[in-house]
C-alpha cells in the first residue's frame, strides 16, 4: 500500500507526522523472545499510515477536515524526529485540551489499531501479527454460483417507471419492495452499494468494511463522541449485522403510541406484522451457541430463578455451523444468514421488482406538491462506467400481454391485442410467427 498515490489533501508533511503517530501506537520494541517478530514491526511496517489515509479519504469533508487539522497540530508540535516517550506525552497532553481533541487523538488511535493488527499482507493474505496472536484469520471455504437476483445495470444513461421507488435495500427496504412487488406494484429498489453475498465474503475485516459498510467501516459522530456503523451493500445492515432478532420491546411501543400518537403500534397487528417478518427471515434460538462463560451464566440464572433465554437469530439451520457465524460482520461466509438478500429481496425480485445497485439517489423529483420520480446515479468502479438514472412515477397501471409477457399500459387497450406481433417484428424474425424466439431478440 505504500505506493499508492496519496490524495492532495494528504501533503508529504502530514504524511511524515501520520506515520509518527503509527509508530507511537505501535512502536518498535527490541525483544530478544521475539521468533515471529511480533514486537519488532511498527505501525509503518505493518502499512497502518496508508490504512489510514484511504480511512480518511471516506470521512465527510468536514470530519475529514478536523482529523487533519488535528495532524497539521501534531505536526507544529514537533512529534516528527521527537523520542517515543516525547511522542507518547505529545498525544497524551494533546488529549486532555478538551473533549474534541481526546475524540480526535482516539479516532487516529483506533484507526491504526485497526490496520495494524487487521491489514493483510498482500502476498500471503494475512496479516503477520496474526500469528502470535492465535488467529486463524479465514477459515471457512466459500461457495461459488450463490447469486440469485440478477440487478438490472444501465447501459448508458435510462428513464424508468414504477408506482414505487424504494430507496435502501436494508431491513425497511427491502420488506416494502417485497410487499408491494407481490401486491403488484411495480418497483425499482435503488441500493448505493454493490451486491455481495457468501461467494464474495472473505472474512477479512477490512475487505469488509472497504465494500459493504457506509464510508468504510466505522464512522464518528459530528461531535466525534461516538462511532457508528451501518451497511451499504445490498440487504444494507442485515448483511453484516449479528442476526440478534428482538423484538419492540412493550414500554417502547406504548410510549410511540401514548407520547408520539402512533397508531397501531401497541396492539395485536403490530404483533401480527412482527411474526411475519420473523417468519420469513427463519428467526430462530436454535442457532444460538453457548461458550464456557454464558453456560455459567444460564447456570446460575436457572439457580436463582431468573429469566434466561438464548437469543432469537434469523439463521437458516441447515447451512449454519458456529465456525462461520464468528465472522458475521465480515458477511456471512456460509450463506445461512437469512438477510433482506436472501428473503425479501429475492420476493421482490421474483415478483419483476428492478433492483439496482451501485446506484445513489440524489434528487427527488417533486410535481404539484407530490414526488413525481427519482434522479439517480449509477457507477460502477469496477469498470468506470457511470449512467445517470431517473424513475418517473407510474400514473397507469401496466399488465403483462399477450404470450410474450410485455407490460403495456391500461392507456393503450389496442395494443395488447397485438402486442405479441410486435415483439415478433421487434426480434426481427420475419419468416414466421415463434412467439419462443420472439422472447429471445
Amino acid at each position: 500500500m505504500q505506493d499508492r498515490i496519496d490524495p492532495e489533501w494528504m501533503t508529504e508533511e502530514r504524511r511524515a507526522v501520520l506515520r509518527a503517530v503509527c509508530d507511537t501506537v505501535v512502536p518498535s520494541i527490541h525483544r530478544a523472545d521475539d521468533p515471529d517478530g511480533f514486537w519488532a514491526r511498527s505501525g509503518t511496517d505493518l502499512g497502518a499510515d496508508a490504512g489510514t489515509v484511504h480511512a480518511l479519504a471516506g470521512l465527510s469533508d468536514e470530519q475529514r477536515s478536523g482529523l487533519l487539522g488535528l495532524i497539521d497540530a501534531l505536526g507544529a508540535q514537533g512529534i516528527v524526529g521527537a523520542s517515543q516517550e516525547s511522542r507518547e506525552a505529545l498525544l497524551t497532553g494533546v488529549a486532555q485540551l478538551g473533549p474534541m481533541a481526546a475524540a480526535g487523538v482516539g479516532i487516529l488511535t483506533k484507526l491504526v489499531l485497526m490496520h495494524s493488527y487487521g491489514l493483510p499482507c498482500p502476498t500471503t493474505g494475512r496479516n503477520p501479527m496474526w500469528k502470535t496472536l492465535g488467529y486463524p484469520g479465514p477459515t471457512v471455504a466459500t461457495p461459488t454460483g450463490t447469486k440469485t437476483i440478477v440487478p438490472f445495470v444501465p447501459d448508458g444513461d435510462v428513464e424508468l417507471t414504477a408506482d414505487a421507488v424504494v430507496i435502501g435495500s436494508g431491513a425497511g427496504g427491502g420488506v416494502i419492495a417485497a410487499r408491494l412487488a407481490q401486491a403488484g406494484r411495480r418497483v425499482v429498489v435503488l441500493e448505493a452499494g454493490g451486491y455481495y453475498d457468501e461467494e464474495d465474503f472473505d472474512q477479512i475485516e477490512l475487505h469488509a468494511y472497504k465494500n459493504t459498510y457506509w464510508r468504510g467501516g466505522p464512522v464518528p459522530t459530528a461531535d466525534m463522541n461516538l462511532m457508528l456503523q451501518a451497511g451499504a451493500t445490498l440487504g444494507g445492515g442485515t448483511t453484516i449485522n449479528w442476526t440478534n432478532c428482538l423484538r419492540t420491546f412493550p414500554w417502547v411501543r406504548e410510549q410511540w403510541a401514548q407520547e408520539f400518537g402512533l397508531e397501531g403500534v401497541d396492539g395485536a397487528d403490530y404483533d401480527a406484522h412482527l411474526d411475519a417478518v420473523l417468519r420469513r427471515i427463519g428467526a430462530t434460538d436454535k442457532a444460538s451457541d453457548l461458550n464456557g462463560p454464558q453456560q455459567k451464566m444460564k447456570e446460575g440464572c436457572e439457580r436463582l430463578g431468573w429469566d434466561f433465554r438464548l437469543v432469537v437469530r434469523n439463521a437458516d439451520l441447515d447451512k449454519y455451523t458456529p465456525e462461520a457465524a464468528g465472522y458475521l460482520g465480515f458477511g456471512d461466509p456460509s450463506g445461512a444468514k437469512m438477510s433482506t438478500e436472501k428473503t425479501f429481496l429475492r420476493d421482490a425480485f421474483e415478483n419483476d421488482a428492478d433492483i439496482l445497485v451501485r446506484t445513489r439517489a440524489r434528487k427527488i423529483l417533486v410535481d404539484n406538491g407530490q414526488a413525481a420520480g427519482v434522479e439517480a446515479v449509477y457507477a460502477d468502479p469496477e469498470s468506470g462506467k457511470t449512467a445517470k438514472v431517473t424513475v418517473f412515477a407510474t400514473n397507469y397501471k401496466f399488465a403483462k400481454q399477450g404470450q410474450s409477457g410485455i407490460e403495456v399500459s391500461e392507456l393503450l387497450p389496442g395494443l395488447s391485442q397485438v402486442i405479441d406481433d410486435v415483439a415478433v417484428i421487434r426480434s426481427g424474425v420475419t419468416d414466421r410467427i415463434d412467439h419462443d424466439t420472439a422472447q429471445h431478440p
